[in-house]
């Protein structure tokens, strides 16, 4: 992770929050596709032919359904704070001495 200088105007402090913010994001945004693929193949190798798989299988699409909502929130923030972050990299510099 990179410093920032004490001197600099906070708006670039901001955007250096937001970037890492977004780094961090994207980071468990990648868990959490590793954790779908793995649900996913689990529920797509296993025989559907029992009363307990149907169990299983109900649970494992659960599990799926909650990962696709918990990554399509990670999209949502990272795209809210990547609109934050060109906002605050627009405004100009001598706004904020």
């Amino acid at each position: 992770m990179t410093t920032i200088s004490t001197t600099s105007p906070p708006w670039i402090e901001a955007a250096h929050r937001l970037g890492v913010a977004r780094e961090r994001l994207r980071a468990l945004s990648g868990e959490v596709d590793v954790l779908r693929a793995r649900a996913r193949a689990l529920a797509a190798a296993t025989d559907w032919q029992s009363r307990s798989v149907d169990r299983y299988r109900d649970a494992m699409t659960d599990l799926i359904e909650r990962f696709d909502r918990i990554a399509d929130g990670f999209d949502l923030a990272d795209q809210d704070l990547d609109w934050e972050q060109q906002r605050l990299r627009s405004l100009p510099v001598d706004l904020w001495r």
